[in-house]
């Protein structure tokens, strides 16, 4: 029906930064590359991703809900938020019925985790509209890095062992042209003051400071989680900090599945500062 009437509601997404940039915003970019009006509802923050490169919008209407995360955490795509945004929500169910159009229910778990995410991850109508990227490929310059020092998940099996990201900086500072933290204040650790000119501290909700950060990067860092998929948006290398035990089987998943969403790089894996650094050096040497 939605390919039918050329127009549809999608919503409300209220859920984990990873399931937005793999299977909401391909999707829409999809819908929109075919010609569908696109009504969503989601998190005002991540309006910026919802563009194409000239920065043209992919959707007819954005139902904007505020910046709830530091209130509650996100899990999946479940009805998880305060009170106060139920108004929102029951606003866009109201339009979507006053409209006839189709609605795509994503609140629905069971229509969302088992019916939407599994069908989006085993078909191809999925688009991803990628950003410029504002790097100078140079050889014998020191990378520019990001790193996302992410506290959500603490000790799950699903990203490995926990990093001491005080420690990480400190180690690597000395092979990078420039290190830039980054994360949404709900989900990162806090961070001692230094006196390093080339390490500066980001951690903020403003997704365009994250997404023009991110565009000036060599390298994101990470542990296991979905900001990678910013590396496909980007296409930008990924340096995933994993060690101790984790998930293999959702590892080869994302993997399989940034490869369904045109990622120009596979996912780097690296164990150790040693590692790291390596990856840095070689970078210095002989560049992209």
């Amino acid at each position: 029906r939605t390919f039918y009437t050329k127009e549809c509601y999608l919503g409300p997404f209220v859920g984990e930064f990873g399931h937005l940039l793999s299977h909401i915003i391909p999707f829409v970019s999809f819908l929109n590359s075919r010609g569908i009006k696109v009504h969503y509802c989601g998190p005002k923050i991540h309006k910026p991703f919802f563009k194409k490169n000239d920065g043209e919008v992919i959707y007819e209407s954005y139902l904007e809900l505020r910046d709830f995360y530091s209130e509650v955490t996100p899990n999946c795509n479940d009805p998880i938020y305060p009170v106060d945004i139920q108004n929102d929500i029951d606003l866009f169910i109201s339009k979507s019925k006053a409209n006839g159009s189709v609605f795509w229910n994503l609140l629905n778990k069971s229509l969302y985790w088992e019916g939407y995410c599994t069908w989006i991850y085993h078909n191809n109508l999925l688009k991803v509209n990628k950003f410029k990227n504002n790097i100078k490929k140079t050889n014998n310059k020191k990378p520019s890095v990001v790193l996302f020092a992410r506290k959500k998940g603490h000790n799950s099996q699903v990203r490995g062992d926990d990093w001491d990201f005080n420690e990480l900086i400190l180690k690597i500072k000395d092979y990078c042209s420039r290190i830039t933290i980054l994360g949404h204040p709900a989900f990162s650790h806090q961070f001692k003051e230094n006196n390093y000119d080339n390490i500066n501290v980001l951690i903020t909700s403003n997704n365009e400071i994250i997404l023009n950060e991110c565009r000036k990067a060599n390298f994101i860092l990470n542990q296991f989680s979905g900001t990678h998929y910013l590396g496909v948006y980007l296409d930008t290398k990924i340096l995933l900090l994993m060690k101790g035990n984790y998930n293999e089987s959702t590892l080869m998943k994302d993997s399989k599945f940034r490869k369904k969403l045109n990622s120009k790089y596979k996912l780097d894996l690296v164990n150790s500062y040693n590692q790291i650094i390596k990856k840095l050096k070689l970078y210095e040497k002989k560049g992209d």
